[in-house]
């Protein structure tokens, strides 16, 4: 394993010299949106063409962004617990079409009816029918979860999901809705069929082959210095501090939900997609990045997609109120986009949506 993806630790051996010629375009729109920073990377399957990172890991400080930084990846975590599935299918631990009432009979025994026949795919593809399970508002609703790990916490969860009334219509048609519900059930299967915690999966699956490291809750939580996610309270804009009640609310049960990266890690794992794709040397078969991306169209297993002149570009943003995370991939051009920003409003969502299409107007001229 660790041969197929040598190339993308020779690529990081450069990372201090990489130009950053938007870096003044980025800075810009940060400080028109008045969002604290902007740390953002442009890839293509063989290289970082350019990475930087302009502001401050908190507002009304000096203490400036680097590459380095860790930023909140919320929902788009999603995308990452897709990537461990399609290796322990690849493994044969579990199918695509695997049912969530196979592996847990007993809790699904007192499930709603609509969650009787529901698979890994249709879960990570958001077709389950599951409840939204998005806002501040509704995870509020979620009862305190028994247990005192992040998998007992999730079976928890998994029982309360399965009882809410779903979303499928009068002749049982379920929309094609985005719920951090998904990502989280998801990963009580893959922690079924593989008897490890999500933790340990994500270390073997992700952190270990491509030489990152994932960890999990706001950074500032795990480290005071890091970046601060930002958000309105009372109704100042300011950085949310460790113990706001958000950090409390993230409890292990949800950390499919609750990851966190910098941008220089976060850009291997889109160069390694690119690769895949191309099929170059990456972690897994093309196959396995086809399906993560195009399986289904519109969205698939941790990714939205859609075509535009003949070009396939997969997308995935993430948010838990206080941080936006933008990723774009475009299949045909050979180029990855990603923008991390930490706050999670609308102007934030703007500013990082805005880098985005110019860094694409910039490298696709």
């Amino acid at each position: 394993m660790t041969k197929r993806i040598l190339p993308l630790f020779f690529l990081f051996g450069f990372l201090s010299t990489m130009a950053q010629e938007m870096a003044p375009v980025a800075d810009s729109i940060r400080k028109s949106r008045f969002v604290p920073s902007l740390t953002y990377a442009v890839m293509s399957s063989d290289s970082v063409i350019e990475m930087a990172a302009v502001g401050v890991k908190k507002l009304r400080t000096h203490d400036t962004v680097t590459v380095k930084s860790r930023y909140h990846l919320g929902n788009n975590t999603t995308g990452l617990t897709a990537y461990i599935a399609a290796q322990l299918v690849a493994k044969g631990k579990i199918m695509w079409n695997t049912k969530l009432a196979v592996l847990f009979p007993d809790i699904m025994k007192g499930a709603r009816p609509e969650y009787k026949d529901i698979t890994l795919a249709d879960i990570l593809s958001q077709r389950a029918g599951l409840i939204s399970f998005n806002t501040v508002d509704e995870i509020r609703k979620m009862p305190a979860l028994r247990g005192k790990d992040g998998p007992a916490q999730r079976k928890d969860f998994l029982e309360w999901i399965t009882r809410q009334r779903g979303l499928a219509d009068s002749e049982g048609k379920k929309p094609v809705r985005y719920t951090n519900a998904g990502s989280i059930v998801a990963a009580a299967m893959l922690e079924k069929v593989s008897d490890k915690p999500y933790k340990e999966l994500m270390e073997e699956y992700v952190n270990k082959p491509l030489d990152i490291n994932v960890k999990f809750r706001f950074p500032n939580r795990n480290d005071i210095k890091d970046t601060w996610g930002h958000a309105n309270i009372a109704g100042v804009f300011q950085g949310v501090p460790p113990d706001d009640w958000w950090g409390l609310l993230i409890t292990p049960g949800l950390e499919p939900i609750d990851a966190n990266l910098s941008i220089e890690d976060y850009a291997k794992f889109a160069i390694d997609n690119l690769r895949g794709l191309e099929n170059k040397k990456a972690l897994m078969p093309q196959r396995a990045y086809q399906l993560l991306q195009y399986a289904y169209p519109d969205y698939s297993m941790g990714w939205g997609n859609l075509e535009v002149d003949g070009n396939h570009i997969a997308e995935s943003d993430g948010t838990l109120t206080t941080f936006f995370v933008h990723i774009e991939v475009h299949k045909e051009k050979d180029l990855a986009i990603v923008v991390f920003c930490n706050a999670g409003n609308n102007a934030a969502k703007g500013a990082a949506l805005n880098l985005a299409r110019e860094l694409r107007l910039h490298y696709m001229k």
